[in-house]
Formats: C-alpha cells, structure tokens, sequence
C-alpha cells in the first residue's frame, strides 16, 4: 500500500479549518442579509398604498381602500413573521458552523433548499410587477443574487472537505 492518501489533502487556512469551511461561514452570513434586504424591501412594498394598490389591480383584486389597508397588513405580518423567523433559522446555522456543529451544515442545507424554493417561487410570481416601479426591479435583483447564494451555499455544505471537517473530532481538527 502506498503511503499517500488516494484524495487531495484539502486545502487548509490558517486556523486549521478547510477554505472551503471558512467560504460557507461568510455565504452564510452574506445570505442573511441579502434576506435582511429582501424582508426591507417586502415592508416598503407593503408600506406603500399606491404600489399595493397597482399591485391589488393587477391581480384583479379590489382596490379600495379598506381592501388596499387589509393587504398591506396581511403583508406586513407575512414580512415581520418572516424576519423574525428568518433571522432565528440564520443565527442558529452560524452559531452552529462557528462552533464546528455537523447538524448546523445539515440544517442549512434544509434551509438553502427550502430558500431556493421561496426565492424561485418569488421570481416568477413578482415578475408582473416589475412595471410598478424601481423597488419591485431592486427586489428581484436581490432575490436572484440570493437565489445564486443558496444554490452556491448547497454546493459548499455537500463539498466532502466540509463534511469530513465538521463530522471530525474538534481536538483532531
């Protein structure tokens, strides 16, 4: 048998740990605030009567201004339930991936999938919007880039330097 191992040794940074590792902790904390962003922008939206309304009309909803008051409180509970939960689910993944906690990669991973979901679901269902002004543009940019930062986040919590690096005994590591 030879004496070198069949995989590539990961690439290691100077706290021990692999780039790879020290890459997901920073995408984590860059995919919450692009979430941080994107609940902002869901709360001026909804902030704004006339762009709920242009909103409400064309849905073919009622654009009166009880029905305009009632979606734009619907929206603000939606955004502060999200935020609140949003950022409970962020603070619980990082503070897990900083103190080198398998489980934490495992429940990002369940987090960027479900992400990923929302963020396509959003596109393509606020894509009519984008004609009611620069904010809805602005929104979407946002969760394109946060869509790509999810995606990204998947890769990095599968990649096998990772996983070997979190499922390895802290005093080895």
């Amino acid at each position: 048998m030879s004496d070198h191992p069949v995989a590539p040794e990961a690439r290691q940074t100077a706290g021990g740990e692999p780039a790879e590792f020290t890459r997901l902790k920073r995408l984590t904390i860059a995919s919450l605030l692009l979430f941080m962003i994107a609940v902002a922008a869901g709360v001026l939206g909804a902030l704004d009567a006339d762009t709920m309304r242009e909103q409400l009309d064309s849905a073919g909803s009622p654009t009166d201004e009880t029905a305009v008051q009632v979606a734009q409180a619907v929206a603000l509970a939606i955004a502060g339930g999200s935020a609140v939960g949003g950022l409970a689910a962020y603070v619980l993944v990082i503070k897990g991936l900083y103190h080198r906690r398998n489980w934490a990669r495992v429940l990002g991973m369940v987090f960027a999938v479900l992400s990923i979901i929302a963020y396509a679901f959003s596109l393509t269902t606020s894509a009519p919007f984008l004609a009611t002004g620069g904010l809805a543009v602005a929104s979407l940019a946002v969760e394109g880039l946060a869509l790509l930062v999810s995606g990204y986040w998947l890769v990095l919590g599968f990649n096998a330097q990772v996983a070997e690096y979190l499922r390895r005994p802290r005093n080895l590591a």
